[in-house]
């Protein structure tokens, strides 16, 4: 591992996993009041050597400006390195399932530590929220209801609400960063926010140049998924060579580009139910053509580094997509983006009563507390024994674990007997070679003895 100068908390107790700068904003409003937290950052699994390399590097570079506790695990697939990193911690925090957590080692070693699910997503990839990996945590602190409501079948659940948007709601935002932004903007012009997703659902290919298109009469600001350098990189190239597109990334907090807003367009993304959360005007592409959907669904949807589909259902998107229930302006095609703008921005009162309907049934009533909620929850379990899972989180648990022991097996079965067949192909190529008959015939014998 490169020496890094990094920022450990000695008295560190608890652990909030990190693979982007953008799980910072998750987490930052609950680590500040537990001062036994650290942040553990580690790369994603699908980045090798040098990029693996240059992503740790200015992921630490990010977290020494914030002037917080952090250290780094470069090993991630290794299990020797990776239980013993983990060894001093009590309490494991993270939004999701993915190595080091889970090893190419096959191992349920994560199952042996205390661990919490800092549920994220709100519902905009419901067959993630919905995920069977859930069960491999003791607890899940959910953002509210709908969530709550499958996290309580597979673990022990607490609703808090959302820690990521206490700042909006308790009026601490960053008031540097958004005078810096408003300073580069058209005061004469009205505030769009693209926020796409990433891979199948994303609407980059289809919709970038309508939103680049957006220029002669609006201010458009734009924050790249995490992925989209990844799976659309081509589309967010295009997007960085038009300088007056203002562009944020991974690094930068969502908060002060929605005040800046006066209107959003997202995907099928869960941002779009932050914008609701916020009481932000919405426009929603449409890009959920049969082809694509079906691909998504049935996890045949593979974006170059990992098969990326299984996120959503379609019947959650046919739900999404109604016209009668939708919380914002649904637009079918790339030439209507500037009209359905428009409307959004006029017909506000259409849209107020449906995304409050929407707001009371994925989060509670914010009030700026949820990240010392949620701090207050990690104080309790720290000093609890491991809870037992509910009765289906048990039974998700005890079929992964066999599952993934039994595949472990039958990949060593399939070691030795590729080990066996090779010494046979050995043996056979010798006997091939052989020009003298006794010894060939010898040879012949011995393969049946």
């Amino acid at each position: 591992m490169k020496e890094r100068k990094e920022n450990q908390n000695p008295k560190a107790r608890i652990a909030f996993m990190v693979w982007s700068p953008f799980h910072y904003y998750i987490y930052k409003n609950i680590v500040k009041y537990l001062p036994e937290a650290e942040f553990i950052l580690c790369p994603p699994w699908y980045k090798w050597g040098k990029e693996r390399e240059a992503d740790l590097n200015e992921m630490a570079a990010f977290f020494k400006e914030k002037e917080t506790r952090w250290q780094v695990l470069t090993e991630i697939d290794d299990q020797v390195i990776v239980e013993k990193f983990f060894e001093p911690y009590q309490v494991i925090c993270s939004v999701f399932l993915q190595p080091p957590l889970d090893t190419l080692a096959l191992d349920s070693w994560f199952l042996k530590k205390k661990s919490i699910l800092i549920a994220y997503g709100a519902w905009g990839k419901d067959l993630a929220t919905v995920a069977p990996w859930t069960a491999w945590f003791d607890y899940s602190l959910a953002e509210g209801p709908a969530t709550a409501e499958f996290h309580k079948l597979l673990t022990d659940t607490y609703i808090v609400g959302f820690p990521k948007y206490d700042d909006w709601f308790s009026n601490t935002f960053d008031f540097k960063k958004i005078e810096e932004i408003k300073n580069k903007l058209n005061p004469h012009k009205k505030t769009v926010l693209y926020l796409p997703t990433h891979s199948g659902l994303s609407s980059l290919p289809a919709y970038g140049e309508a939103v680049r298109n957006l220029l002669k009469n609006y201010n458009v600001l734009v924050k790249f998924h995490n992925h989209n350098t990844l799976a659309e990189k081509n589309e967010v190239e295009r997007f960085r060579q038009e300088s007056r597109v203002l562009l944020f990334g991974a690094n930068d907090d969502l908060l002060p580009l929605l005040f800046l807003a006066d209107v959003v367009v997202s995907d099928y993304s869960s941002v779009l139910f932050e914008t609701i959360l916020v009481d932000k005007p919405l426009v929603i592409p449409n890009i959920f053509d049969s082809s694509v959907i079906q691909k998504h669904i049935t996890n045949e949807e593979f974006n170059g580094f990992w098969y990326s589909g299984g996120l959503t259902s379609q019947q959650s998107i046919e739900e999404a997509l109604q016209p009668d229930t939708a919380p914002g302006v649904i637009v079918h095609d790339s030439d209507k983006l500037q009209q359905g703008l428009e409307e959004a921005l006029t017909l506000t009162e259409n849209f107020l009563e449906r995304r409050k309907k929407l707001r009371e049934k994925v989060f509670i009533q914010e009030d700026g507390k949820s990240g010392e909620r949620a701090a207050r929850a990690i104080q309790i379990i720290l000093g609890q024994q491991k809870p037992i899972p509910p009765l289906l989180g048990m039974s998700f648990r005890s079929y992964l674990e066999g599952f993934y022991k039994n595949y472990q097996f039958r990949i060593e079965q399939k070691k030795i007997r590729i080990y066996e067949l090779r010494k046979r192909l050995s043996s056979f190529e010798k006997i091939q070679k052989e020009r003298n008959l006794f010894r060939k015939i010898r040879f012949i014998i011995e393969q049946f003895l």
